[in-house]
């Protein structure tokens, strides 16, 4: 499906009927991350809306000069959410960048929101101050790749279980968004880093409907112990960092993160 916000064509996809269920990807892939991880985890008869949108300069969504800020994704978002979404209560799910950005919904939208779902949340948006533990493979097998591939060497990056299954799991995930970023645009981007205007004001933040945060405990991108916060400001929050897993998570630890969706999902 197609949108056009601020002179931008925006791709989504809608699964389903029911209450809305906004699914926001990370960074530099597409919303078929989040769709494969999401999916797997529901029943035929679940009676949620599942929306997946393409983060502008990523997958099908284009990207113009209306984006420059976090902020601006920010307001993409909300514009978004005006057009598909209206003034339904709903519920959301964001992956890194994605529950970065899901922390704004929480700042502007909270009345509207009836539970938040996060996987591997960064603390704050600058990775030099970040408190993450060394980069370490629990599992190292060799694999069958183009080791010259920019999907193998990000994989690699990322990976703390790094085996043929997993890799496998990537490129069917994450590879196709990672060939079709604009890294042209969004490198810069990324260089100014990406934090709101309020970030301070995230912290501080009080939500007291179901909230599940999920965390890999080997997660060497955004670390885990920063995000303590969430335990007091979450009255209904659910606080699990998994033990071998990074920030691959929905793809090193799928059952458990399925487990965790369907509990998150009978709640909200």
């Amino acid at each position: 499906m197609k949108c056009n916000i601020k002179g931008m064509e925006i791709n989504y996809e809608i699964i389903g009927e029911g209450k809305p269920f906004l699914c926001l990807h990370g960074y530099g892939v597409d919303h078929r991350l989040m769709k494969h991880c999401i999916e797997p985890a529901l029943d035929k008869d679940t009676k949620y809306k599942r929306i997946y949108v393409d983060w502008p300069g990523m997958g099908l969504s284009e990207i113009n000069d209306s984006i420059y800020t976090t902020d601006d994704f920010l307001d993409f978002i909300l514009e978004f959410i005006k057009i598909v979404i209206g003034d339904e209560k709903f519920v959301v799910a964001g992956e890194s960048f994605g529950a970065y950005l899901t922390y704004g919904l929480l700042y502007k939208l909270k009345e509207q929101l009836d539970g938040v779902f996060l996987i591997c949340p960064p603390a704050n948006a600058q990775e030099q101050h970040r408190d993450a533990p060394d980069h370490i493979y629990i599992v190292d097998e060799e694999i069958e790749a183009d080791y010259e591939s920019r999907e193998y060497r990000e994989f690699r990056h990322m990976a703390v279980i790094s085996n043929q299954k997993v890799y496998d799991r990537f490129l069917e995930d994450n590879g196709p968004g990672i060939k079709l970023a604009r890294m042209d645009i969004l490198k810069p981007y990324k260089k100014r880093g990406y934090a709101f205007s309020f970030e301070s004001e995230i912290p501080k933040i009080k939500f007291d409907k179901p909230a599940t945060v999920l965390l890999g405990k080997q997660d060497h991108l955004v670390g885990y112990k920063e995000m303590l916060f969430f335990l007091d400001n979450f009255s209904r929050g659910t606080f699990t960092v998994l033990d071998g897993a990074g920030h691959n998570l929905q793809i090193e630890l799928p059952e458990l993160l399925e487990a965790h969706i369907k509990e998150f999902l009978n709640k909200a």
